[in-house]
């Protein structure tokens, strides 16, 4: 019976120091995507953890109670993460960074193809409406003016009739962070496949929303856990125009909110279509927002601050909002 445990223990301690091997390679992944953007932020403990797939719990020198020897290895490793983090940041590896951007460039480039990969999505989708825009005066050229005049008033006749309807709609709210609730109830921002799942899900109820023949204007809300948007949202203070959407996440990133333009700008430069997108960014300052998260989600500080300092400017033309909105902490 002994040898058997001392199999099973064997067996654990040779997993968990595979783990290890595992966290110090994505470490090391980490520190060179850090060195090549210049950014601390791409190398932290929730990108290595969630990289490898072990729970932070661990780096805090308590697990495997029962192998305490490689509990002290989790730990250390986490204090080595944590003191190149602060090197970093109190620039002393500075004279290091040059060299090695120009080793790294192809994993930099390989970290920015996607955000340009939107820019060109977007770029391509403000193309296309200039070509339809030119097609839709050539064919108005060639109507009779009798038969533009009935064409014209039969499309005014339907957006009155949307009107008159949509005035007293219901706004639809998409809220992916509502699926982020476990059985038991615990919000787990944290959990990536939960995430993964819910904005999966979310996209598809958008997609849903966007084939109804209404008028809409869908309110794409940026703003960090804790800013307000979910307050705003309850208090339906809508343009009456229009039938609402409001998508309600966070949407820090220029990549984030290009997941879900890239869904409603083809839609809304179809001929037939009568879309508005209106931005909705929420300025809520930080001590507010951590003293808010210490009371009710309490995301792990560190993963709060990242998220924080990773939020991109909306910028109204760049990605073809129509209207922007400001919602100042006061």
């Amino acid at each position: 019976m002994a040898e058997t445990h001392n199999a099973m223990k064997l067996k654990i301690e040779e997993i968990h120091l595979g783990k290890l091997k595992a966290l110090e390679a994505s470490f090391t992944r980490h520190q060179g995507k850090a060195i090549a953007n210049a950014s601390v932020n791409e190398c932290s403990l929730v990108k290595i953890s969630e990289d490898v797939g072990v729970h932070r719990d661990y780096f805090k020198g308590e697990k495997p109670k029962t192998l305490p020897h490689i509990a002290k290895q989790y730990k250390s490793f986490a204090n080595s993460v944590l003191q190149w983090r602060n090197e970093f940041q109190n620039k002393k590896i500075n004279n290091e960074i040059e060299s090695e951007k120009i080793k790294q460039q192809n994993e930099s480039n390989l970290l920015e193809a996607e955000r340009d990969k939107a820019h060109m999505e977007c770029a391509n989708l403000v193309a296309k409406n200039e070509r339809l825009k030119v097609q839709l005066s050539e064919i108005r050229s060639l109507l009779s003016s009798s038969q533009e005049y009935m064409i014209e008033s039969s499309f005014q006749s339907i957006q009155r009739n949307k009107r008159s309807f949509t005035s007293f709609a219901k706004a639809e709210v998409i809220s992916p962070d509502e699926q982020l609730y476990n059985a038991e109830g615990i919000y787990e921002f944290e959990n990536k496949a939960l995430r993964d799942s819910a904005w999966r899900s979310s996209r598809e109820a958008l997609k849903k929303l966007l084939n109804r023949n209404l008028s809409m204007r869908i309110y794409l809300l940026t703003g960090m856990p804790g800013s307000g948007k979910t307050t705003w949202v309850l208090s339906n203070n809508y343009y009456p125009d229009r039938h609402p959407i409001v998508i309600d996440a966070t949407n820090l990133t220029l990549h984030s909110r290009m997941q879900w333009l890239s869904l409603i700008l083809p839609e809304k430069m179809k001929l037939t279509s009568d879309i508005k997108v209106c931005a909705v960014v929420f300025d809520t300052p930080y001590g507010v927002l951590v003293q808010r998260n210490s009371k009710h989600r309490k995301i792990e500080i560190s993963h709060f601050k990242e998220l924080y300092e990773s939020q991109d400017e909306v910028n109204v033309l760049d990605e073809q909002f129509d209207e922007i909105m400001i919602i100042r902490h006061t």
